[in-house]
């Protein structure tokens, strides 16, 4: 697969910012990333990053002898000056170089550490991204995919979301000025129109304040979604169903399924489907997760 050749450009609030030189279409592969570093939980091969048995007597970090020896030969910890070059000029050098290291997780999502990726660090964030980030497990090669969630027209710039953008404006922009020390000025947080302005408030709100959602407008929704190829951007008077804490409702749903309360899970899930197309887009693995867990609801 020819991957295509990005560019940098500077950039008026970002130092600066990498385009495609040429149009992508959603799925397409954008990037493909190694890492120079990597903090594994002890739960996964600090080299492949699978899951390990774990014995109570003994920890194991990697999962084979191969890896093992990889680890000792090509995963040493770089030094911070050796590369410099790569992170922006205010502020330490060691704490721009932690905040670029993205969290490295599992095919179901589950986070599972950190890495350093000089290629990925020059990705700029926003809560509209075009793109995503996923990992490649279970083999020798493992690195981090840019793919894109949406087409991407020439010259656009490539972005992701250093955060999880399920979350209201106000949110979003405190995580990310204590965990990355800027304030997003992406169009979702500068241009809030009629469609966001009536969507965030309600993320914000208690499952106390709130009813539960209405299952045959949900219902609607979803099939709209299976119909159609592209995300849907309903018009307000079909958002009646957002009517509880997206946070809240993921909290209630996880203790149905802790007890295997499945048929009356099923509206929560519904509601974090359609959530989640809103926000995260048709093409995203959070949204693929809804759907799995939507049909374990139901089965």
């Amino acid at each position: 697969m020819t991957l295509p050749t990005l560019y940098l450009r500077p950039s008026p609030h970002a130092y600066r910012s990498l385009h495609t030189p040429i149009q992508l279409t959603r799925g397409a592969e954008i990037l493909h990333d190694r890492p120079i570093e990597t903090h594994i939980y002890e739960s996964h091969c600090a080299w492949c990053w699978t899951p390990l048995l774990l014995s109570l007597t003994h920890a194991p970090t990697t999962c084979s002898t191969q890896c093992a020896e990889l680890v000792a030969t090509k995963n040493s910890i770089p030094d911070v000056e050796s590369i410099r070059e790569l992170l922006p000029l205010d502020g330490t050098r060691e704490e721009k170089y932690k905040r670029n290291n993205p969290m490295i997780h599992d095919i179901q999502l589950r986070e599972i550490g950190t890495g350093c990726f000089t290629q990925f660090a020059m990705i700029n964030h926003s809560c509209t991204p075009n793109a995503i980030i996923q990992f490649t497990a279970g083999d020798a090669d493992r690195r981090m995919i840019v793919r894109a969630i949406r087409n991407i027209e020439r010259d656009e710039e490539i972005t992701v979301s250093y955060i999880d953008v399920m979350q209201s404006t106000q949110k979003r922009q405190k995580i990310l000025q204590e965990m990355y020390g800027f304030r997003c000025r992406c169009s979702r947080c500068i241009e809030i129109d009629e469609y966001w302005d009536y969507i965030e408030p309600m993320m914000d709100m208690t499952i106390e304040q709130l009813e539960m959602p209405n299952i045959q407008t949900v219902s609607k929704i979803i099939s709209r979604i299976l119909n159609e190829a592209e995300d849907i951007t309903p018009p307000k008077d079909n958002l009646l169903y957002i009517t509880e804490n997206y946070t809240a409702n993921c909290s209630v749903l996880e203790a149905k399924l802790d007890k295997r309360e499945f048929a009356s899970a099923v509206p929560n899930a519904q509601y974090i489907v359609v959530l989640r197309h809103l926000i995260y887009g048709s093409v995203h693995p959070m949204t693929t997760l809804a759907w799995i867990v939507l049909v374990k609801c139901r089965w």
